[in-house]
């Protein structure tokens, strides 16, 4: 099955990073996503926390969440100073929905990486804290295609199809 679209990056924030990545298999009128997230703490005291998003864009303006998100808490392992744990998931959704820009205008990776737990962790703080934030909507619809900017601690990665 080809890959329709796929995307990783990662997020720093001091000893905390994350990586996050998707990939979007087409196969008749089917989506595949595939959302990935490896959170890594190094040192030998505290955790990091990390977070992944797949977002949409409706042509209307509005932004939704694309399946669940994926989030992971890894405390300091001493004496080795390295510790990471990671998370996946499959979704579906309807094919159309990724290849018709009138149902959907675009998508993003949204990656959250910190040492003190400061970003939504679950659809319903995402949706609150962000997605239905004014000043996100403005600053989030001006990322080019394949261009990323971070907001409230989250980068975002627009896809590179549009």
């Amino acid at each position: 099955m080809p890959v329709f679209d796929s995307n990783n990056d990662s997020k720093d924030d001091g000893s905390a990073k994350t990586k996050g990545s998707y990939v979007i298999d087409i196969e008749g009128d089917l989506a595949k996503i595939h959302l990935d997230l490896k959170v890594t703490k190094s040192g030998v005291d505290g955790s990091a926390h990390g977070a992944v998003y797949l977002i949409g864009q409706l042509p209307e303006g509005e932004f939704i969440t694309l399946g669940p998100t994926l989030s992971e808490t890894v405390g300091a392992k001493f004496p080795e100073g390295i510790n990471s744990e990671s998370d996946q998931t499959d979704f579906r959704a309807h094919a159309g929905l990724f290849q018709d820009p009138t149902r959907l205008l675009t998508w993003y990776l949204g990656i959250g990486s910190s040492e003190s737990h400061g970003f939504p962790h679950s659809i319903p703080d995402l949706k609150k804290a962000i997605l239905e934030n004014v000043e996100f909507v403005a600053q989030i619809a001006g990322i080019a295609a394949g261009a990323s900017a971070e907001f409230q601690g989250i980068k975002f990665i627009r896809t590179s199809i549009r």
